[in-house]
């Protein structure tokens, strides 16, 4: 971290927990909205973790969806969608440590990442999550 990353964060510290509850809440509403639904579907998350949703990510659950093309749809909406969590070994600089991992490529070629942030507010989030469910169509 350089010196202007740690300013940012010291002045960021007094609002701490209120935009981590600004995440959970927009969070909530995506749990909310994709629980019954059959293309996308939140993660299963340990009871013992408490996630700080600096983004969202959910799986697209339907395989003869292609992830891709929801994602270029979403962001043709406006709506920064993506993805975030993608195998190391897929950067150059590991691409020699590619190793076997149960179930890792699988979560990565499924996951969507959307935004979550506190500057949404919890309709912004219920739209999006409506948005990716009606463009998700195999």
């Amino acid at each position: 971290m350089n010196n202007v990353a740690a300013a940012i964060g010291l002045l960021q510290l007094p609002h701490f927990e209120r935009i981590l509850a600004a995440h959970r809440r927009n969070a909530a509403v995506y749990d909310e909205v994709f629980a019954n639904a059959r293309a996308i579907r939140p993660l299963s998350i340990p009871d013992e973790a408490v996630s700080s949703y600096w983004v969202y990510t959910a799986l697209v659950a339907d395989e003869r969806i292609d992830r891709n093309q929801l994602l270029e749809n979403l962001n043709a909406e406006g709506i920064a969608a993506g993805l975030v969590h993608l195998p190391n070994d897929l950067y150059s600089a590991l691409k020699d440590e590619e190793t076997e991992l149960p179930g890792v490529r699988r979560f990565a070629d499924r996951q969507i990442s959307l935004p979550c942030g506190w500057w949404l507010l919890e309709r912004d989030c219920a739209h999006i999550a409506e948005r990716a469910n009606a463009l998700a169509r195999p």
